[in-house]
C-alpha cells in the first residue's frame, strides 16, 4: 500500500501525541469521536482500582489473610499490575494508610484545632467532624480501626505507622482537654490521656457497631448519644 505525504504525517503526528501523553481521539463503531485514556490515566485508575479492592480486602479479610493474587483478581488486573504500582503488600497498606491520614487524621486534627468558644464546643464539633468522615470516607475510617485491631501489640513498620496516626489524635485531644481542665471546663477526675483514650475508644466503638449493624441504625442518634456520654461525663453540667 502506497502511503501518501499526507498520511505519513499524520501517523507522525500521532506518534508525537502518544509520546506526549495526550489524549487520541479516534472514532467507535458509531462513528463518534472517543478520547483514548493516556498511559497515564490509565495507570491511575489501575492504582485507585488496587487501592480500593485492597481497602475492602483488608478490612473484610484481614491483612494477614489477603493476598496480592487476591487484591489483583478483586480490581481485574493482573498480578504484575500490583507489584508495578506497590511492589509489596506491606507498601500497599502503607499508601493506604497514608491516605486515611490525608482522609480521617488531618481533617479530624484541624477540626480540634479550630477556634470555638470552650472547649465543650470544640469537642462537639470534633464529634460531628469525626461522625462525618465516618459517612464520607467509611472504607479508609474502617481500615484505620481494623488495621489498629489486628496490629495491636506488634513491633514492626505497619504497627508503629497505625500508632503514629492514632498518636497524632491521641495528642490534640489531650492538648484539648488539658485546657478544659486548666480552666476548670472539665472536670478533673483522671490523667488527660486516659480521657482522650475513652473518646477515641467512644468513637471507634460506635462507628464499628454502626456498621456491625449495616449502617440500618441512624448514624445522627448514635452521635447524639455519643455527645450526652461525653459532655455528661467530662463536663460539670450543674453549672
Amino acid at each position: 500500500m502506497k502511503i501518501t505525504d499526507a498520511n505519513k504525517a499524520k501517523t507522525i503526528a500521532r506518534n508525537e501525541n502518544v509520546t506526549a501523553g495526550k489524549e487520541i481521539s479516534r472514532p467507535d463503531k458509531s462513528g463518534s469521536i472517543k478520547k483514548r485514556k493516556t498511559k497515564k490515566q490509565q495507570s491511575q485508575e489501575s492504582f485507585e482500582k488496587l487501592m480500593a479492592c485492597a481497602c475492602k480486602l483488608f478490612i473484610a479479610n484481614g491483612y494477614k489473610a489477603t493476598t496480592l493474587e487476591s487484591i489483583a483478581a478483586g480490581a481485574k488486573l493482573t498480578k504484575g499490575a500490583v507489584y508495578f504500582h506497590f511492589g509489596t503488600k506491606e507498601a500497599l497498606l502503607h499508601s493506604l494508610l497514608d491516605r486515611a491520614k490525608e482522609r480521617i487524621v488531618d481533617p479530624i486534627i484541624e477540626a480540634l484545632s479550630t477556634d470555638c468558644d470552650s472547649v465543650k464546643a470544640a469537642l462537639v464539633h470534633f464529634m460531628h467532624v469525626h461522625a462525618g468522615l465516618g459517612l464520607t470516607k467509611r472504607d479508609e475510617m474502617l481500615l484505620l480501626i481494623t488495621m489498629s485491631m489486628e496490629f495491636a501489640g506488634q513491633k514492626n513498620k505497619i504497627s508503629r505507622h497505625i500508632r503514629e496516626l492514632y498518636q497524632l489524635l491521641y495528642t490534640h485531644l489531650e492538648e484539648t482537654i488539658a485546657q478544659g481542665q486548666k480552666s476548670g471546663e472539665i472536670k478533673l477526675i483522671v490523667p488527660t490521656r486516659e480521657l482522650a483514650s475513652i473518646v477515641i475508644a467512644l468513637h471507634d466503638g460506635i462507628f464499628i457497631e454502626w456498621s456491625r449493624q449495616e449502617m440500618k441504625m441512624s448514624g445522627d442518634d448514635l452521635i447524639r448519644a455519643a455527645r450526652s456520654l461525653i459532655v455528661n461525663g467530662l463536663f460539670d453540667t450543674r453549672q
